[in-house]
């Protein structure tokens, strides 16, 4: 299976196991219709190469990948129950997300954020205020999610070295009419229905088409909160020629919940008490909302052209919020429940385009009976933001009233100011790179590579900032090196190192923009294979840097302003290492486990970023039971985190304080049941033993908390 992801694409190939296929079609083990692969175990295709979006090209199994990277398959999608992006990654190995309010996720990984996902290799940026409704991505739209852990500025240009989240799209595979239909009940009156449909479009199979779609509702455990969401997805493949391939396509979903909460909840009553609400408390109005619409259209022509291989893609994203939210502040009082009051409403429209353009060219090549692989590129990616803003003018109440009793009837103003820009960005990338693949030896691997980027952001004036301003950094240089070593016909030692770069809008005492964050990453491990290759393992040890951080320097102003002047130092350095375990153990056990574990302190040695997890353990299996009870399948898993903690002061009594969550575990349960070759049925029970939890702490010195015990009963039937 090649898979791409945020260093060269893999590809992924396993031998079978003996024994025939419980899976009837592709459709369950990778999403994708097609004909039945005879391999029992739903996490790995048995034999052949998928087709994939390739990023650079150049085909490495996973034992010749030096960097860490996990696959999470369509089957443990399903098998989980995932319908967002979110509840997808739960299980990665490495990665930390924390609900701050509606809006949905934030993700994080080695210590620093995740600042853009990837779909089909192509960034989109997922941070910043101006986010919304990326998180809660329909994993319907989706073959695989890939993870690939530490620095990834090769490929995704600026960003933070955390982990790069690509999200590889399904295609039309199949020649004949195949797919899906799913209908899901669960808690809090969730209802789903979905739709996954593929044929050929021609007699020959030549033009062949895809069709996805999903409409899932629910109410939540928080109060007043209702999910809303539509998924709409298709796509046509199309083989020209023997030697050229077209695939169009367009998405769209729409995410429209209800009563959103913008913030978390208050941490003290006005004595200065602790506050312990219940799960289900809200600090919002019935009329506020995050809704957001994402578009997408996607264009990708492969030619190959005698030994090499070119591939042209273009997509559009357009991201679309409209937000009314309202936002509490204050410490209520235990006994009455007054204090939390208001400064007003905010009403947002956001939008949100990005154009990106790719080209690549790669080959193999052969000297002196070595193999070797080369691959050139050039990108060009342009995102603007617009966000437009208004005021209430009438109509506002400062206070709550009872919080204790309160029923989100706070009244909608009734009067709002005219529209005024919030923010107007316009961001250039342009890039050329190239990365080539050289064996050394029988057993050795050298992968070099180097990116070079121009990057220009323009920010317009708004009413927070009476000028505007550009910031532009050209020929920022972005090195890869990796090598891969196979010690035995089981074991693989590498060593890795690259490198990403942010831009910051900091000036110096000369009024010049400082030089971007550049952020280092090391890494080197071993990766194994056991039971004929069906059992993967890896050790992987590493340390991430950032330097060129911006520090005040001193009593120093940029000049003409009354502005802080900043110098770069060093930054944040993070070190860890991980463990995972991934694969089948037999024909009929599959299991996914990954355990992770890092320090990250900064440049004076201060211990940073507490509010998110130092250790984690993620173990997700399933079991597939025989003779009479063929056809039935069991799992499960748990999900467990050291604690988290965030520094605050009481602003009753000015105290130091830590909000804090102690060390837990999450234990989740499915079964499905084939009842025959079309129907399937399967429940699955989230947070089985109903913990209570902080998803997130210190975020404007509130908390929020995780859901609460959950179920989910699906029934699908494939043809």
């Amino acid at each position: 299976m090649e898979m791409s992801s945020g260093i060269p694409s893999i590809r992924h190939i396993v031998p079978p196991f003996s024994g025939s296929c419980p899976r009837r079609s592709l459709l369950a083990s990778t999403g994708e219709p097609g004909t039945c692969h005879a391999h029992p175990s739903p996490r790995w295709p048995c034999t052949g190469v998928l087709p994939a979006h390739p990023t650079t090209g150049l085909s490495l199994s996973p034992r010749e990948t030096p960097q860490s990277v996990s696959v999470i398959t369509h089957q443990q999608m399903t098998d989980q129950g995932a319908g967002s992006l979110t509840e997808a990654l739960q299980y990665a190995p490495g990665i930390s997300s924390s609900t701050y309010d509606s809006r949905g996720n934030a993700f994080r990984a080695r210590g620093f954020d995740i600042d853009n996902l990837r779909t089909d290799g192509v960034p989109m940026a997922i941070s910043g205020p101006w986010s919304a409704g990326e998180s809660r991505d329909d994993t319907i739209l989706y073959d695989r999610i890939e993870v690939v852990r530490g620095a990834t500025g090769l490929l995704t240009g600026a960003g933070d070295p955390s982990a790069a989240i690509n999200q590889i799209r399904k295609h039309a595979n199949s020649r004949q009419l195949t797919g899906k239909v799913g209908f899901g009940l669960g808690s809090w009156k969730e209802r789903r229905l979905d739709a996954d449909i593929g044929s050929a479009l021609n007699a020959d199979g030549s033009v062949r088409g895809r069709f996805v779609a999903n409409i899932d509702r629910s109410d939540s455990y928080i109060d007043l909160y209702e999910k809303r969401r539509n998924t709409f997805y298709g796509v046509i493949d199309a083989d020209l020629t023997p030697d050229t391939q077209l695939s169009v396509g367009v998405s769209r979903q729409r995410d429209k919940p209800r009563a959103g909460m913008w913030g978390g909840l208050p941490t003290w009553y006005d004595d200065g008490t602790r506050t312990d609400w219940p799960r289900s408390k809200t600090t919002a109005p019935k009329w506020s909302h995050w809704g957001s619409t994402s578009k997408t259209w996607f264009a990708t022509l492969k030619q190959r052209v005698d030994a090499w291989d070119i591939r042209l893609d273009y997509n559009r994203i357009q991201n679309q919020a409209d937000a009314r939210l309202l936002w509490a502040t204050g410490n209520p009082n235990r006994t009455t429940g007054l204090g939390i009051t208001t400064s007003g409403a905010s009403w947002y429209d956001i939008d949100r385009k990005q154009d990106q353009i790719d080209l690549q060219a790669s080959r193999p090549f052969e000297v002196d009976g070595m193999h070797h692989e080369l691959v050139l590129g050039a990108s060009h990616g342009k995102l603007d933001v617009n966000v437009m803003s208004r005021s209430p003018t009438a109509g506002i109440q400062e206070s709550l009233g009872d919080f204790n009793n309160w029923t989100g009837d706070y009244p909608f103003p009734t009067a709002w100011g005219d529209p005024f820009v919030s923010a107007a960005s316009k961001t250039t990338q342009n890039a050329l790179y190239g990365v080539a693949r050289l064996q050394l030896s029988a057993p050795s691997h050298l992968i070099l590579g180097s990116r070079i980027t121009n990057y220009e952001q323009k920010e317009a004036p708004t009413r927070w900032r009476s000028t505007g301003y550009t910031i532009k950094h050209d020929r920022q240089v972005i090195p890869y090196a990796g090598l891969a070593y196979d010690v035995s016909p089981e074991t693989t030692a590498y060593a890795s190192y690259t490198s990403i770069f942010k831009p910051q809008t900091n000036q110096d005492k000369n009024g010049n923009y400082l030089d971007p964050i550049k952020g280092k990453s090391y890494e080197v491990g071993l990766k194994g294979s056991a039971l004929g290759g069906h059992l993967q393992t890896d050790l992987a040890l590493f340390r991430i840097q950032q330097d060129n951080l911006a520090v005040a320097d001193g009593a120093n102003l940029v000049p003409n302003t009354t502005s802080q002047a900043y110098r770069a130092a060093k930054g944040a350095r993070s070190t860890g290492y991980e463990i995972t375990v991934t694969g089948a153990l037999s024909p009929v056990w599959d299991i996914s486990a990954g355990w992770t574990q890092y320090k990250i302190k900064d440049a004076s040695g201060t211990v940073i970023g507490t509010n998110h997890p130092r250790k984690q353990l993620k173990l997700f299996t399933t079991y597939r039971l025989g003779e009479e009870l063929q056809g039935l399948e069991l799992g499960g898993g748990v999900n467990w985190q050291s604690e988290i903690h965030a520094d605050v002061d009481n602003p009753v009594t000015d105290a130091a304080e830590q909000i804090r969550q102690k060390s837990f575990a999450l234990v989740d349960l499915m079964a499905r049941y084939e009842i025959d070759r079309n129907w399937s049925v399967q429940a699955n029970v989230y947070n089985v033993f109903d913990k209570k939890y902080y998803d997130s702490v210190g975020f404007y010195n509130r908390y929020t908390w995780g859901p609460s015990r959950r179920y989910l009963l699906t029934a699908t039937y494939r043809f």
